[in-house]
C-alpha cells in the first residue's frame, strides 16, 4: 500500500515549467534589433530585416504574458485538485488517522494541513467552509472549549515536529503557533502558565472549533510567508 502511495504521489508531481526561458529569449532577439537598428551599412537589409525581428519580438512578449498565464491556472487547479482529494479522504494528512480519531485536536491540524496545501497567495476563497466540512466529521464541533483542551489534545510528536519548523522571532504575531510551541517544549500541564503569562491571550479562553481551525490556517500561511521573505532577502 505504501509503495502504491509512492507511486501516485509520484505520477502527480508538478513539472518543471520556467516562464523566465521565454523572456530570456525574448531579450535576446531585443537586443539583436539593437544591433541591426544601429548599423551603418545595408540599408535595405535594415529595412527588410527589422520588422521581421519586431514581429517576432512582439510575438515572443505575447507568448510571454499568456505562458505566465497559463502556469498560474495550472498551479490554482492543481492546489485545487490537491485540497479536494485532502477534504474528500477524510483523514489527516499528517497523523495518516481520520479526523474522528484526533478529538479536539483535529481543529489544529487540519488549519495546518490546509495550509500546506495552499500554493496561491491567499489560499481558496472557501478556506472556512473547507474546514468546517472536515470538523464535522470529528467530535469538535460546535462546542466551546478551551484553547488549553485543544492544545493539549494534539499528538506529542505532531507538536514537536511543528515546533521544530518554528520561527521564535515572528511566534509573538501568531499565538497558537506560540501555545504549540510552549505545549511541546514542556507537558500538557505547565505549558499553560507560560503562555498566559507571555501572550495576549489566555489558555482558558473558549473557542468554537471553526475558530481554531481558522486561527491555525491563518497563521500557519502567514508564517511561511514571513519566513519566504527573510530567505528571498
Amino acid at each position: 500500500l505504501g509503495g502504491l502511495h509512492a507511486l501516485a504521489a509520484k505520477q502527480r508531481e508538478r513539472k518543471p515549467f520556467d516562464a523566465n526561458t521565454v523572456s530570456e529569449r525574448a531579450d535576446e532577439v531585443a537586443e539583436a534589433l539593437k544591433r541591426v537598428a544601429t548599423s551603418g551599412t545595408w540599408d535595405q537589409l535594415k529595412a527588410a530585416v527589422s520588422p521581421i525581428f519586431q514581429g517576432l519580438l512582439d510575438a515572443v512578449r505575447a507568448a510571454d504574458r499568456e505562458l505566465g498565464d497559463a502556469a498560474h491556472n495550472l498551479q490554482c487547479a492543481d492546489e485545487e485538485t490537491n485540497i479536494l482529494w485532502w477534504l474528500e479522504g477524510g483523514c489527516s494528512r499528517d497523523m495518516n488517522k481520520p479526523w474522528t480519531a484526533l478529538k479536539e485536536g483535529a481543529a489544529i491540524i487540519a488549519g495546518t494541513e490546509l495550509a500546506d496545501l495552499t500554493d496561491v497567495t491567499h489560499g481558496p476563497c472557501d478556506a472556512t467552509a473547507l474546514l468546517e466540512r472536515v470538523l464535522s466529521e470529528s467530535k469538535a464541533k460546535g462546542k466551546d472549549t478551551s484553547l488549553a483542551t485543544y492544545v493539549n489534545a494534539l499528538p506529542d510528536e505532531w507538536a514537536r515536529e511543528r515546533k521544530g519548523q518554528a520561527d521564535d522571532s515572528t511566534l509573538d504575531l501568531a499565538p497558537l503557533s506560540l501555545a504549540i510551541v510552549r505545549r511541546a517544549n514542556s507537558d500538557t500541564a505547565s505549558w499553560q502558565q507560560y503562555f498566559d503569562a507571555s501572550s495576549g491571550m489566555k489558555s482558558s479562553t473558549q473557542f468554537t472549533a471553526g475558530h481554531v481551525a481558522r486561527q491555525a490556517y491563518v497563521e500557519a500561511i502567514m508564517l511561511r510567508t514571513l519566513a519566504d521573505t527573510d530567505t528571498e532577502e
